[in-house]
């Protein structure tokens, strides 16, 4: 995957995609979001649940001046939560996952735009995400908690965090409950 500029046409800067690809059944997707004057780029490189990797890409005079993982990033953030917690990691690759589904912008059945990850008007970046062992929301070993941030792309350093642990939901049975009634008309 490529960044490129296009008056004069030229690639900008590589973006590293792993193992990711747009087919039907790979789950991936790709969002870039601008800053108004075009120095700084968000580069989202999503996967089935939602970001795999986060770049932050700063240009000076047409070319790359700095690359940042932003996932890395806020890994290192939760990273304590979820060492306390015990919980069985994600899988065999990752610890966890971040977890947006419901944080998608969906158009004609496409995402095109990942909420979560954007510019507020000062320049910053800020960050609402969910990181999570599990997805499903009823599995009662998951861990779950939502990063929200602040990232000052200047310093390259977060100037507000806040990490808040959520709780499993309670598996609701699927069964009618014994002895209720249906209104009658």
């Amino acid at each position: 995957m490529y960044v490129a500029a296009l008056e004069p046409f030229h690639v900008v800067s590589e973006i590293p995609i792993g193992n990711r690809s747009l087919a039907w059944n790979a789950h991936g997707y790709y969002v870039a979001k601008w800053r108004k004057d075009g120095s700084v780029a968000i580069f989202i490189v999503g996967a089935k649940w939602g970001p795999d990797t986060v770049w932050v890409i700063k240009l000076q005079h047409g070319i790359v001046a700095k690359r940042i993982d932003l996932t890395a990033v806020v890994r290192q953030e939760v990273l304590p939560d979820y060492k306390r917690s015990h919980s069985q990691p994600y899988n065999d690759y990752y610890d966890f996952i971040f977890d947006s589904e419901d944080r998608q912008t969906v158009l004609d059945s496409e995402p095109v735009a990942e909420r979560g990850w954007h510019f507020d008007e000062a320049g910053h970046i800020m960050i609402d995400c969910t990181c999570t062992t599990d997805p499903k929301p009823f599995d009662p070993q998951r861990w779950m908690v939502r990063f929200q941030g602040v990232w000052d792309i200047a310093r390259e350093r977060f100037i507000e965090t806040s990490i808040t642990r959520i709780p499993p939901e309670p598996n609701q049975s699927l069964e009618p409950t014994a002895g209720r009634r249906d209104a009658q008309i």
